[in-house]
């Protein structure tokens, strides 16, 4: 695997963790990015190839994904967010985890892929 493909598949898990509430605003979308950690160049270098086509943010599962296109080629990549680490993240997965849980996990992720349905 390439370095490049490698940098842009750990650049796109970490821009999952940002907290996208306008993904129509692209100002909003670099704030949020620059709040996660991000440099205004680092930003600016991912948004010229990237787009966040839709988000999910934190269900009660803990669940949270992002889905990116590329601004170029046209790839997408479904990047799902990993737990936080605060503690009612950590006792809501001891306690949530189940059948319950991974359903609306499942469901959540068919919602993600609706808003891009390229029929």
């Amino acid at each position: 695997m390439l370095i490049k493909t490698l940098f842009d598949q750990a650049q796109l898990a970490e821009a999952a963790y940002a907290k996208f509430s306008n993904i129509t605003d692209e100002d909003e979308i670099k704030n949020n990015l620059i709040t996660l950690g991000f440099s205004k160049k680092q930003t600016d270098k991912f948004t010229e190839h990237w787009e966040v086509i839709s988000h999910q943010p934190n269900l009660y599962s803990g669940f949270s994904a992002t889905l990116f296109k590329n601004k170029h080629s046209g790839e997408l990549v479904f990047a799902n967010r990993g737990t936080e680490t605060t503690f009612p993240e950590l006792v809501s997965d001891v306690i949530v985890f189940g059948v319950r849980s991974l359903i609306c996990d499942y469901i959540s992720a068919k919602i993600i892929f609706k808003f891009y349905d390229k029929d």
